[in-house]
């Protein structure tokens, strides 16, 4: 590594010449370099008396050159990027004659090689000089300490070696590299001919990973112009789509034309053009469609008619969803239309409370009824139907204070068999005047039923049937069957069965009163199944409706009785 300093005996060049008053010293010169090449890149620091005093940087070609006066001993430090310090010392004080103080004396030394600065390798044994330089009396001339650079050379042996080692190491990896980089070239050569150029530049950007001159940078300048124009094209398209999409039609039409500026021969652009005109005409159109459903909104809110006006709002938003005036009659419309399905609720819940305690007075489930009514008081507290329930409930409460009342429904019992007799005849007779003589003989049956020894019914019946008039004998039922009805549950398909074995097909209708009220029956069959509807009227006033013992509103009995 300091074959250069071996050398200097062919190639020192002593020039001793006299110049101007006030400049003298030694110009010393020297070629740095790294593996055998001139190295543009070194940097020489000047340390006077080991105390800092300059730094330089070396010439394209590597030179240096640099005076130092007299009196003073030199440190030059030679060192570059990621190089090891090589130190070489000029001692510009000892055994100077006065006659050279006056001089510039001009000192060629060759060249000084450096290396890299490697982690593996201790390079301690270089902060000592590698070569000192100082005058020599009996030649007269400046030279070399060979004594000193021939033991430091010596020393200095086990880290070059070490240094050749790694050298070769790295020439194994740069001649990889530089077939690497140089596929990496073709590649994006043909990437480039394809106009591919997003590839070509990441193929060209590896490449400067490896070499950063050379054609690879070359080429990803002129590649970088084109994407650049690429990319203004791109962002003029994004942002054409972004106001498209905010509505700003406008706007978005400019992007699009200057993006159609950039690439004339590109069809995108013109298309966008395209249907942004039609849609600023659809717009218009729309604009008239939202003015018309806020007229006829505005008509509604004003008329009170607030679900209409509701209507009327939430098509015109849809179309412009920043009105705010729409947006504000929406809202006070849909609070109007909340409240007034609040009072139907309300009413709702009412009508179930009045209907459930009805069923619960029936029932005879006193308690209940009066708790819900109770509930609907809280709703409605002034309510003609809810003060109706309660009187009736307290009808059914002092009734039920009544001592005779397990009497009374002896008598009753008793008094809806004879009106069940009578109806039955009355039926029969009428089906006999209508000429309907098997309905006439299936009623004087169900009178029989209730009286089997009527001699009337017997003799009816014998004059129907063409036959002498016969006894009835014991085997007739002696039990009531009205009464087995009453006991039954209504909801039971055996009930829906009896009812249709008691009475014929179609419609019967049996009137009857009972203590406060008037009781109107309807038995309805069709295909063996019956159905028992009763209108109830208490002479207070109350009217309810039953089907098959639950509770119905008065236009389901008069449909389903009609």
């Amino acid at each position: 590594m300091l074959r250069g300093l071996y050398l200097i005996c062919g190639v020192l060049l002593l020039s001793l010449f006299v110049v101007g008053q006030g400049d003298s010293g030694v110009k010393f010169s020297i070629t740095v370099k790294h593996k055998s090449n001139a190295y543009p890149s070194a940097l020489v620091k000047v340390f006077r008396s080991n105390s800092f005093l300059d730094q330089t940087n070396v010439d394209q070609q590597g030179e240096f050159s640099y005076l130092l006066p007299y009196g003073f001993v030199y440190q030059l430090h030679f060192t570059g990027d990621d190089m090891a310090t090589k130190i070489i010392e000029l001692d510009l004080i000892s055994n100077i004659p006065e006659s050279e103080k006056s001089t510039v004396h001009d000192w060629s030394i060759g060249e000084v090689e450096l290396f890299k600065s490697y982690k593996e390798i201790d390079i301690s044994k270089l902060v000592q000089p590698v070569a000192k330089i100082h005058y020599e009396p009996d030649v007269s001339e400046f030279s070399i300490d060979y004594k000193f650079t021939g033991k430091r050379k010596k020393e200095l042996a086990g880290v070059e070696a070490q240094v050749e080692k790694l050298e070769k190491k790295e020439a194994v990896v740069e001649k990889a590299n530089k077939k690497e980089y140089e596929d990496l070239v073709v590649k994006g050569n043909q990437a480039l001919n394809n106009t591919q150029f997003k590839s070509a530049r990441d193929y060209f950007e590896k490449a400067i990973v490896l070499n950063a001159e050379g054609e690879a940078k070359q080429k990803l300048n002129a590649i970088n112009k084109v994407l650049q124009k690429e990319e203004k094209y791109d962002d003029l398209l994004a942002e054409g789509k972004v106001l498209f999409e905010k509505g700003e039609l406008q706007q978005s039409s400019e992007r699009y034309i200057s993006a159609s500026a950039l690439k004339p021969t590109s069809e995108f652009p013109k298309q966008q053009i395209a249907v942004i005109s039609q849609k600023i005409k659809q717009e218009e159109k729309q604009a008239n469609a939202f003015n018309n459903y806020i007229a006829v909104a505005n008509r509604a809110y004003s008329d009170g008619n607030y679900i209409a006006a509701s209507a009327g709002y939430k098509k015109a938003l849809n179309i412009n969803p920043d009105a705010l005036l729409a947006i504000k009659k929406l809202e006070f419309s849909e609070t109007k239309v909340k409240e007034k399905e609040a009072e139907e609720a309300v009413d709702q819940k009412f009508n179930n409370l009045i209907v459930e305690a009805k069923n619960a007075r029936v029932k005879r489930d006193l308690a209940s009824a009066e708790s819900l009514l109770a509930q609907a008081e809280a709703l409605k507290p002034n309510n003609e139907t809810l003060t109706n329930e309660k009187s009736a409930l307290a009808t059914i409460f002092e009734e039920k204070k009544s001592d005779e009342a397990d009497a009374q429904l002896s008598l009753i019992a008793e008094k809806e068999k004879e009106e069940q007799f009578s109806k039955y005849i009355s039926l029969a007779e009428n089906s006999e005047d209508s000429g309907n003589k098997k309905q006439a003989i299936f009623f004087y049956k169900k009178a029989q039923e209730f009286k089997p020894k009527s001699a009337e019914v017997n003799s009816a019946l014998a004059i129907l049937n063409k036959t002498p008039e016969k006894k009835v004998t014991s085997k007739l039922p002696s039990t009531d069957p009205n009464i087995d009805l009453d006991k039954m549950d209504k909801k039971s398909p055996e009930f829906h069965s009896k009812l249709a074995t008691l009475y014929p097909e179609g419609k019967t209708v049996n009137k009857s009163s009972k203590g406060n009220k008037a009781i109107t029956q309807v038995i309805v069959v069709s295909e063996g199944r019956g159905i028992e509807y009763q209108e109830i009227k208490y002479n207070w006033g109350g009217v309810y409706y039953f089907r098959n013992g639950d509770p119905i509103t008065k236009l389901i009995f008069d449909k389903e009785t009609k």
